[in-house]
């Protein structure tokens, strides 16, 4: 397995998103992993740049980094949910793991406060379902299914 987390954020991700770029990075070397980070103009292009960069290259895990800020309107809250039903979706079809950092809100105010949680959560579900993976990966050639 490739031993290289992607990193994708967009414009709307504030400059430290809840926590420097730099401790996000330090968080993956800590565990053993290198970073490639790519910058999509907003949260629209992420499963694009995602489906792109899972088409050249081999991750072992992929975190997003992003915000919607819906201001209650319908629109936005629809596209929002489109969007990360498509992020997802693409993790699934690679079996990428995946650590969702996208922060859905109504206003900036709001978007600060739950940023650093979000990544967070984010970071550390990325890093267990990479363990997960690589765990049940060693056991797979062991295995056999009857259907």
């Amino acid at each position: 397995m490739m031993n290289k987390v992607l990193i994708i954020q967009s414009a709307s991700c504030p400059e430290d998103c809840g926590m420097p770029m730099e401790m996000i990075q330090k968080f993956f070397t800590d565990n053993s992993l290198r970073c490639d980070i790519v910058s999509v103009p907003s949260v629209n292009e992420i499963a694009h740049a995602m489906n792109i960069m899972l088409e050249v290259s081999n991750y072992s895990g992929i975190l997003t980094l992003g915000s919607v800020i819906t201001e209650g309107l319908l629109y936005y809250q629809i596209m929002a949910s489109e969007m990360i039903r498509a992020i997802n979706d693409i993790a699934m079809h690679y079996s990428a793991p995946l650590g969702l950092g996208i922060v859905i809100t109504e206003d900036l105010a709001r978007r600060e406060l739950l940023w650093k949680g979000v990544v967070t959560r984010a970071l550390q579900g990325c890093l267990r379902l990479i363990k997960l993976k690589v765990e049940y990966e060693s056991f797979d050639s062991c295995l056999t299914y009857d259907n």
